[in-house]
């Protein structure tokens, strides 16, 4: 196994995980939802997010689902209220993410349709490090548009006294 694998496979536990023995072994409630068999807390550039394996047994006739599962990211209950202040942040500079919310998402869309649950939670954790990378890009801005502000505001006052 190369460096590269091993890293990989480092950074993604779900390679290991049997799902077929996960969905006879039941799922659990939290309070994001219920349903789920597995969550995974992950971090990125000090943010937390988590990732949930939902499964429905009936849905595993669905092509839109991976044997009636699917992959959402989601908010840490302890980051909800934080997060809502990024969501607002980040509309309010003219950000639409992809499911509206800021590390919200999931994989039950049409265009999800043959993915098997591996490749839903990657896409999850894209997801969730593209929505943090775009709002510390904004964040930069944002400090960048204060700066000048201040400049503008201290240019005022010299040229007024």
């Amino acid at each position: 196994m190369t460096k590269q694998n091993e890293i990989e496979k480092e950074e993604r536990s779900e390679l290991e995980i049997d799902w077929e023995e996960k969905r006879r072994q039941g799922t659990f409630n939290v309070s994001q939802g219920e349903n789920r068999l597995v969550i995974f807390r992950e971090t990125y550039r000090g943010m937390p997010y988590e990732i949930h394996v939902i499964y429905h047994k009936e849905l595993e006739k669905y092509k839109g689902y991976d044997h009636g599962m699917w992959a959402t990211l989601e908010r840490p209950s302890e980051m909800i209220e934080l997060y809502d202040a990024i969501d607002s942040f980040l509309r309010n500079a003219g950000i639409r993410l992809r499911d509206e919310e800021f590390c919200y998402a999931d994989t039950a869309h049409g265009w999800n349709e043959g993915q098997d649950i591996n490749q839903r939670i990657q896409e999850m954790r894209r997801e969730a490090h593209y929505e943090i990378d775009l709002f510390y890009e904004y964040l930069s801005k944002a400090g960048n548009a204060l700066d000048g502000i201040r400049r503008i505001i201290n240019s005022f006052k010299e040229n007024s006294e």
